[in-house]
């Protein structure tokens, strides 16, 4: 049941030319895929002990809808449903903004051949790579039209200031508004860059829109109440007081829109949710009794490849041709000239595995084919995207036994803390140089010891499902 859900997902992630279905994604298992599928999408986790991020800003709450509406949706994700993509924590906006809307579309590579992608569309200019001299007008044009607007509109929330320069500034700036300063920030960015209308009208309310957010406009608000901001709440009572609280506005905005979200790298974010999407649901897609050792080989590869975006440093033969650690972690895996004799003995063990599948209980056939994802994470046979791949793999094994892995992006660290114990445990048996040369000692280490990692994947992430012609998960 979980192949044929799968393949159903897949086929409709690839189309785009069709109406969005009611009732998919519905069912238990369809929704149990794509909390999987998330899970191992780059995203920031937010926690009641603080925010971690995994290599983007899109919060990890967000990445069920966008991947649901990658499945279901023929050529874009519309608006209102990145509604609530913008996020707020430590104090700060972060996320997508939710105007923008999210397109799948055909994308022809280089060597001809044809692929479905997806992108938020139309690329802005990273404000902070103009010249010093651009950045000062928008600083003092944009910014401080923006601080003067919002002290106006809001004065009653800001710090107390002379009733009568209040309302002669009103007099003389009640006109300004977002439209007018759109206008001016256009201007500025015509006149000193290269820019095309189209990328500059989508600079400009790009920006615009995050800074009039309502949660923006709160987080300044609050900033010159609390005293955080860069002139002390003394200056602003001073005798030039409201021009003083110009100043801390202003420069408070220009501090927060540092932190604006790069829309650039957004869409690069799109595309890899894109990627990560397709490939897991490749694997699950699979029934991999079906397949020759070969065979299984070559859908590793395809795992892989197609979560890749980036081909460097793979050969002919489909594995990398560099030396690769694991960031952070003293890891020695194994050396480059033996990935593909070691990814061919893998293949081979794990079509043992699957093939006799029926003549073992879950407890016993789980156990072996973590060991074999394990053997697979020390292999390292890629430049990137190892550990998804890994997962993966797993999955495609365990899916013919009934059984299906979630990792928790939020239990990522108790993960990868099993996985370093596991490291420590089968070194000192001598295990990585096994992987080349014994396949006798391998099969002996990998059958005699207890690995830390299958009892946490046991414990925590299993998920028993019915396949019985029913949508029903059990846990």
């Amino acid at each position: 049941m979980i192949v044929e859900k799968a393949r159903i997902a897949l086929e409709k992630l690839r189309r785009t030319n069709y109406k969005q279905s009611p009732d998919f994604g519905l069912d238990d298992i369809t929704e149990e895929l794509i909390a999987i599928i998330s899970n191992e999408c780059k995203s920031t986790v937010i926690t009641e002990n603080g925010n971690r991020r995994y290599e983007s800003d899109i919060v990890r709450d967000n990445i069920d809808s966008i991947v649901r509406q990658l499945i279901t949706n023929g050529s874009y994700i519309p608006k209102d449903v990145m509604s609530k993509i913008v996020n707020i924590y430590n104090n700060r906006i972060i996320g997508v903004n939710s105007d923008i809307a999210i397109y799948k579309g055909i994308e022809e590579a280089e060597d001809g051949s044809i692929k479905t992608k997806a992108t938020t569309g139309n690329s802005i200019i990273n404000i902070h790579t103009l010249e010093p001299s651009v950045l000062e007008q928008i600083n003092e044009k944009i910014y401080n039209g923006y601080a003067r607007q919002l002290v106006l509109k809001k004065t009653k929330e800001f710090p107390k200031q002379n009733r009568l320069s209040v309302f002669k500034e009103k007099l003389l700036h009640g006109r300004e508004n977002k439209d007018s300063l759109a206008k001016l920030y256009t201007k500025i960015l015509k006149e000193n860059t290269k820019y095309s209308d189209e990328i500059i009208k989508n600079t400009v309310q790009y920006n615009l829109d995050y800074m009039y957010d309502e949660r923006f406009e709160k987080e300044i608000i609050k900033s010159m109440n609390e005293g955080s901001n860069l002139v002390s709440l003394e200056e602003q009572k001073s005798k030039n007081g409201l021009n003083n609280l110009y100043m801390a506005v202003s420069a408070e905005v220009g501090d927060m829109m540092n932190l604006l979200p790069d829309l650039n790298q957004i869409s690069k974010d799109i595309s890899q949710i894109y990627s990560d999407v397709e490939a897991q649901l490749v694997a699950y897609s699979t029934d991999i009794t079906k397949l020759t050792p070969q065979q299984i080989e070559n859908k590793i590869k395809e795992i892989n490849s197609t979560s890749l975006n980036d081909k460097k440093f793979i050969g002919n033969d489909g594995y990398r041709t560099v030396k690769v650690g694991i960031t952070g972690k003293e890891v020695n895996l194994l050396n480059k000239n033996f990935v593909k004799y070691a990814v061919g003995r893998l293949s081979n063990d794990i079509y043992d595995l699957v093939q006799n599948g029926n003549t073992m209980g879950k407890d016993e056939y789980l156990k072996k084919a973590v060991a074999l994802q394990y053997r697979f994470i020390r292999i390292h046979p890629f430049p990137n995207s190892n550990g998804r791949t890994s997962r993966a793999l797993l999955n495609m094994m365990i899916i013919p036994k009934g059984i299906i892995a979630n990792f928790s992006k939020e239990d990522r660290n108790n993960f990868l803390k099993e996985t370093n114990k596991t490291n420590v445990v089968m070194d000192e048996k001598g295990y990585l140089s096994e992987i080349a040369f014994d396949s006798e000692k391998l099969d002996e280490i990998e059958n005699s010891t207890d690995i830390p990692l299958y009892e946490y994947i046991k414990n925590n992430c299993i998920i028993d499902y019915e396949d019985k012609g029913k949508d029903t998960l059990r846990r």
